[in-house]
């Protein structure tokens, strides 16, 4: 079986300024926007602005008003750890946000974590352990609720057909609407997973082989009038809707022969989850060389992952051999929303 080494979040540094009239002078770093002096050298917080602390991998809601001005998570790191921050804003609201050491000093901000992306995003490596502090507020002082999440890299052998692979903050519903443009009914890409595919042949007496794994990827088959339509698919994406009564659905998507994106499994997306959707199949079948997959499959959604994994197998023939194959579909990392 072979093993994957996979960095599940962002290493790269933001690095602060260490003088406030120097930072405000300088060009911003690609995927930040100058915010004039509120995004250069932060003052010390206030008692009232302190909300408490946070560890790695926890997920903070809080509504903000214009008063206090800033809120603030501590939370305690050691030296060479590369964490990842992000503040997410109500739609329509800028959130900005900074990393603070335990005196308060400025190691790094961020207003817009990309183009037209009002939500800030932080990637740091610690230098030395200590108390650090995730700092934020909306650039306008608007009222919003924000998402704070903590999280820090990891780099360790994984092996992709374990589902224990993913794990983390389940992905909610909104923060999938994240990935809509106002007045949008349909999401930009979310995520483009790996397919990976393994088979082994077993006998009912003997047992089974070793797993080996396979390239060729899966059957999409679509019948209609009498005709069928059969395409093998490696290429996959996972994009969003809005359905009738507000209702929101992730799709899993493979190219057909037009390399048009069909949908084979499809999800809806609650107003909070457990991060494990039931997917349903749609019109097309999902085949791998004889082996049908199931109409309904398990998909974990995650802040850090998007993981499913679909297992068949033929029947015994008259030599009592069958084939038994496991496909998953599987993403590392979710980009930041479009």
């Amino acid at each position: 079986m072979r093993s994957f080494h996979i960095v599940l979040l962002a290493s790269s540094l933001s690095i602060g300024c260490a003088n406030a009239a120097d930072s405000a002078n300088e060009a911003p770093a690609d995927g930040e926007e100058a915010a004039g002096s509120a995004a250069s050298e932060l003052r010390a917080l206030q008692d009232n602005e302190k909300l408490g602390s946070m560890a790695y991998g926890d997920t903070k809601s809080v509504d903000y008003t214009e008063t206090p001005l800033y809120r603030a998570y501590s939370f305690s790191a050691s030296a060479n750890d590369s964490i990842d921050i992000w503040v997410r804003g109500t739609a329509g609201t800028d959130a900005i946000a900074w990393l603070l050491g335990a005196d308060y000093q400025t190691l790094a901000s961020n207003d817009n974590a990309g183009s037209g992306v009002k939500d800030a995003h932080i990637a740091y490596k610690i230098a030395t352990a200590g108390t650090y502090w995730i700092a934020f507020r909306e650039v306008n002082q608007e009222n919003s609720t924000f998402t704070v999440s903590l999280s820090k890299a990891t780099t360790a052998p994984v092996d992709v057909f374990d589902p224990n692979t993913c794990q983390g903050t389940p992905l909610a519903r909104a923060e999938v609407l994240h990935y809509f443009a106002p007045g949008s009914s349909a999401s930009a890409l979310i995520v483009k997973p790996h397919l990976y595919l393994r088979e082994r042949r077993c006998n009912t007496a003997t047992g089974c082989a070793a797993w080996t794994e396979s390239t060729k990827g899966i059957d999409l088959t679509y019948v209609a009038g009498g005709q069928q339509t059969k395409n093998t698919v490696k290429d996959l994406r996972v994009s969003a809707n809005v359905e009738e009564n507000s209702y929101i659905h992730l799709d899993l998507r493979g190219t057909d022969n037009t390399n048009d994106y069909v949908p084979f499994y499809h999800t809806y997306v609650p107003n909070s989850s457990s991060g494990t959707l039931k997917a349903s199949r749609q019109a097309y079948s999902v085949t791998y060389e004889g082996v049908t997959f199931p109409s309904e499959i398990s998909v974990k959604l995650f802040t850090t992952c998007l993981y499913t994994k679909l297992t068949g197998s033929t029947s015994p023939n008259s030599s009592s051999t069958y084939k038994e194959v496991e496909a998953v579909f599987y993403s590392e990392t979710l980009p930041p929303p479009y």
